[in-house]
């Protein structure tokens, strides 16, 4: 019998959670440090040992659950090895509880999000993750006495206010917006660029920790992590001010709410 190493790459900004194996009792041991039940790979590591296989002279395999959380069921790293020795196999998908030894990736995640590859002394996972582009203006709009926050609409080519109903009151009834990510997306790129002719500086709060103050002057993009779990949610503020100073009209830079929610299942 040989003994497996099986290793996880993270090649994203945000940590990993080996913490489970299944089905019970596979030949597939965590590696979890003692008194925990599971193995953290923090964004950037290379090649943690997070778990070992050691086959019987029968076939085997098992799957060991991946996530962004302690528990949370986002991906599955899959090991087998046939009765013969000679044909090993390794999958890295989503978490699909419909898995079956002969269909063992029923969810595989995109292209160049995560691979896998089998070496005479161990199972390697890569996991890069993978980036979604979002742009926030703010700028003229018909009819409009101030700016406004708008959003851009990547599958119309359109910008869209944010304020729910527009008017030159000075208190806009809403700045929110929002966007849905997968369970592969890892990282925002938040382009927010500037259209009122003056710079500003923008101050950026995620989950009440401030992150960014930025001046704009035509466009910033700014970076976010998402670390969320299945179905959490992150918020980020943005509010501004001119430049040189002077007082802003109430509509001029309203406060927009932006939230990332990730999708279920």
């Amino acid at each position: 019998m040989t003994d497996y190493k099986i290793t996880l790459t993270n090649n994203s900004p945000v940590d990993l959670y080996a913490f489970e194996v299944t089905p019970a009792g596979s030949e597939v041991t965590l590696n979890c440090p003692p008194g925990s039940t599971f193995v953290k790979i923090p964004a950037g590591a290379s090649g943690v040992h997070i778990a070992g296989f050691n086959p019987p002279h029968t076939d085997s395999w098992g799957w060991i659950g991946v996530g962004l959380a302690d528990g949370d069921r986002a991906y599955q790293v899959y090991c087998e090895r046939t009765y013969d020795g000679y044909h090993r196999y390794a999958e890295f998908g989503r978490y699909d509880p419909g898995n079956t030894e002969q269909d063992s990736n029923k969810s595989p995640l995109p292209g160049g999000v995560a691979r896998s590859s089998v070496t005479d002394e161990s199972y390697d996972y890569v996991f890069d993750g993978s980036t979604v582009a979002y742009e926030l203006a703010l700028g003229p709009w018909p009819e409009v006495d101030g700016f406004v926050w708008q959003s851009y609409a990547f599958a119309d080519s359109s910008w869209m206010p944010l304020l729910a109903s527009l008017s030159t009151r000075a208190a806009p009834s809403q700045t929110s917006c929002g966007i849905e990510v997968d369970s592969a997306t890892t990282t925002l790129d938040l382009t927010i660029r500037n259209a009122t002719g003056r710079p500003f500086i923008v101050d950026v709060v995620q989950d009440d920790t401030r992150r960014w103050s930025e001046t704009v002057l035509v466009s910033i993009t700014i970076r976010v992590p998402l670390q969320l779990a299945t179905g959490a949610s992150s918020v980020i503020h943005i509010t501004g001010n001119y430049l040189d100073g002077e007082s802003i009209p109430p509509l001029s830079l309203p406060d927009p709410v932006f939230t990332i929610k990730r999708k279920g299942g």
